[in-house]
C-alpha cells in the first residue's frame, strides 16, 4: 500500500487567484481607508477638547474678571480710610485666583497676563492681611503697646500703597481680560 499526500488540484488553483486578488484589494483599499477614518476621528477628538478648553478657559477668565470687580468697592474703601480708621475683615475676594490657577497656568499662553493676575491676587491678600494687622493694632492686645501708634502709621502707609496699586491694577487687568475673550471668541 503507498499513501500519497494531497496533491494542489485544479480546483484549488481556480479559488485561490481569486482570493489573494481579494485579499490584496482589501488591503490595498482597507488600510489607506482605516488611517482616513482614524486621522478623522483623532481630528474631531481634538477640535472637540480645543472647545472644551476654550469653554474652560472662558469661564475661568469670566471668574477671575468678576472677583476683580468685585473687589473694587472694598479696595476703595480701603483706600479712603482716614487715619484711625480700620476695617474688620474687608470683602477682598482671594479665592478664585486658587480655584481657576490650573486652568489659566495650562491654557492661557499668554505668560505676561498670568504673572499679572497672579500678582494681582497676591496684592489682594496682602491688603486683606494689612487690614487684619491695622485692625489689631488699633482695637486688640497690640494696640495698648508703646509702639502701637508708630505700627498703626506704616501698617496704613502700606495698607494705602498696596490698596492703590490693586485698584489701579484692576482696571487694566479687567481690559486685558476682555480682550483676550473677544479674540478668542473670533
Amino acid at each position: 500500500m503507498t499513501f500519497e499526500g494531497p496533491t494542489l488540484g485544479h480546483e484549488f488553483w481556480i479559488g485561490f487567484w481569486p482570493q489573494l486578488a481579494a485579499t490584496i484589494f482589501g488591503v490595498l483599499i482597507g488600510v489607506p481607508a482605516g488611517l482616513w477614518l482614524n486621522r478623522r476621528a483623532v481630528s474631531v477628538a481634538g477640535a472637540a477638547q480645543e472647545k472644551a478648553d476654550a469653554d474652560r478657559l472662558d469661564g475661568a477668565l469670566a471668574s477671575l474678571a468678576s472677583s476683580i470687580g468685585e473687589n473694587k468697592a472694598p479696595l476703595a474703601a480701603v483706600v479712603g480710610l482716614n487715619t484711625g480708621e480700620y476695617l474688620i475683615q474687608p470683602a477682598l475676594e482671594t479665592t478664585t485666583w486658587e480655584a481657576v490657577k490650573g486652568e489659566i497656568v495650562s491654557l492661557l499662553r499668554l505668560p505676561k497676563l498670568q504673572r499679572d493676575l497672579a500678582a494681582h491676587f497676591d496684592l489682594i491678600a496682602r491688603t486683606a492681611r494689612l487690614c487684619d494687622l491695622l485692625a489689631e493694632h488699633s482695637h486688640g492686645v497690640q494696640a495698648g503697646m508703646s509702639s502701637a501708634a508708630k505700627t498703626r502709621e506704616l501698617i496704613m502707609v502700606r495698607l494705602s500703597f498696596a490698596a492703590k496699586t490693586a485698584l489701579e491694577q484692576s482696571d487694566a487687568l479687567m481690559k486685558a481680560i476682555d480682550e483676550v475673550r473677544t479674540i478668542r471668541k473670533m
